[in-house]
C-alpha cells in the first residue's frame, strides 16, 4: 500500500513497504512489481496536478537492486507537457540511494488537453 506523504501540483511522494510476496531475486523486489508501483506513482503526479490521462509509455532504469522488507520512498513530478502529452519522471529510493528511475508519457483526452 502506498502511503502518500505529499500530493500537489509540484509532485508526489509516497512510502511503501514491500513484503516477501513481492520478492524476485532473494531479498530483492521483483522488477515487475517496481514497474507497477512506478506506473501508479507517476499517474498520481498527474492527478495531483488536476489532469487526467492514460499511460502511453513507461520506461524504467533499474539502477540498483531494491530490497524487500524495508521502507521505500517513491517520488514523481510532471517535467513538461507537449500538446496532449505529459512527461512525468519518478524514482524509487532506499534512503538516499536511487534504485529505480522512471519516465512516462501520459496522453490526455483531447477535450482535456492544455487545462
Amino acid at each position: 500500500v502506498l502511503r502518500w506523504q505529499k500530493a500537489d501540483a509540484d509532485g508526489v511522494e509516497a512510502k511503501v513497504y514491500l513484503g516477501l510476496q513481492y520478492q524476485g531475486p532473494p531479498g530483492r523486489a521483483h522488477g515487475g512489481v517496481l514497474a507497477w508501483i512506478m506506473d501508479a506513482v507517476l499517474a498520481r503526479a498527474m492527478h495531483a496536478s488536476m489532469r487526467i490521462g492514460v499511460t502511453g509509455t513507461l520506461t524504467l532504469r533499474y539502477r540498483a537492486a531494491t530490497p524487500i522488507e524495508q521502507e521505500l520512498t517513491c517520488r514523481a513530478r510532471i517535467v513538461r507537457s507537449e500538446g496532449r502529452k505529459l512527461i512525468i519522471e519518478g524514482q524509487v529510493l532506499v534512503g538516499d540511494e536511487v534504485t529505480v528511475e522512471a519516465e512516462g508519457i501520459w496522453i490526455q483526452p483531447a477535450a482535456f488537453a492544455n487545462n
